[in-house]
């Protein structure tokens, strides 16, 4: 069906709107962390949490922007707080260190999020295919037997009927105990009045649901461990040789002093963090989602 041209207008604005609300908490989140920094409480990057976020929520183009403009943030931070004139920090003024990593991460975030979409799409359809009763079987037998046990049905029918006005002359009258007992029996499970059934929580929309967050758990781990791997391994490579603090900046001094600290607390909270806002996005159908 051709859209018209109030519905690609319509669309457009909404996909403005998208990214525009998603680079502001961008900025916003960056600046909380910022400020969290200065006062000595803790140093994340929670500029990336909406990377993480929207960028499982919508196409790879999104995921490219958000990340890449993160690192823009990033860069320009770095260039705001005088890292210039630091050593080993100075090197944050690279776009392929601030940048590019952060853009790999949102493209990355996306794509997966597209492949586990088209993976349970794949097992929901599957789930979904009805299921024959009975095989049918050839040459139409089991036609002639069902036409069989129709008619052997059609011939018992009279004496049937016959033997059941015979059982019912010889009955002897109920009492009246009887009767009452069989006029509260059928008052308790009389149509007007069907018995109550007990309501609960499907079990597979629960499980659903908890597997989506699972998903959505471990993009949001991948592109964390992506975050720092590609952020620190290019800023190795830029700043070898270099000293910071009097010691040698290499694997082991990052591994000791920065994803020991940093990077371990990012994966667990946003881990933990990032899929229930991209589940409850999709709930409540904030975003336009793929």
């Amino acid at each position: 069906m051709k859209r018209t041209n109030h519905q690609k207008k319509h669309e457009r604005n909404v996909a403005l709107a998208t990214l525009g609300i998603s680079l502001a908490l961008i900025v916003a989140l960056h600046a909380l962390a910022e400020g969290f920094a200065k006062l000595g409480l803790f140093s994340l990057a929670l500029g990336i949490i909406p990377v993480l976020a929207v960028s499982q929520l919508k196409d790879w183009r999104y995921g490219l922007i958000l990340g890449a403009f993160f690192g823009v943030v990033s860069l320009l931070t770095a260039v705001i707080k005088g890292y210039a004139g630091l050593p080993v920090w100075h090197n944050m003024l690279n776009p392929l260190i601030t940048v590019l990593p952060r853009a790999v991460v949102g493209l990355a975030c996306s794509l997966l999020s597209a492949l586990a979409a088209l993976v349970m799409k794949r097992i929901d359809a599957r789930h979904a295919l009805p299921v024959t009763e009975a095989p049918i079987a050839a040459d139409g037998v089991a036609d002639s037997e069902a036409q069989a046990e129709e008619n052997a049905l059609t011939e018992q029918a009279p004496q049937a009927e016959e033997n059941a006005v015979a059982a019912q002359a010889t009955e002897a009258p109920a009492t009246t105990e009887d009767t009452v007992t069989s006029a509260e029996t059928s008052s308790i499970f009389a149509p007007d009045q069907p018995a109550p059934v007990p309501t609960r929580v499907s079990a597979r929309k629960v499980g659903k649901v908890t597997v989506e967050y699972l998903v959505h758990a471990v993009i949001t781990f991948i592109g964390v461990i992506l975050n720092a791997v590609g952020f620190l391994g290019m800023l190795l490579v830029f700043a070898r040789g270099e000293q910071l603090n009097g010691a040698d900046f290499n694997l082991l001094y990052v591994l000791e002093f920065v994803v020991g600290t940093n990077t371990l607390i990012e994966a667990i909270v946003f881990t933990v963090l990032v899929p229930a806002i991209v589940v409850a996005l999709k709930r409540a159908k904030v975003f336009a989602v793929r």
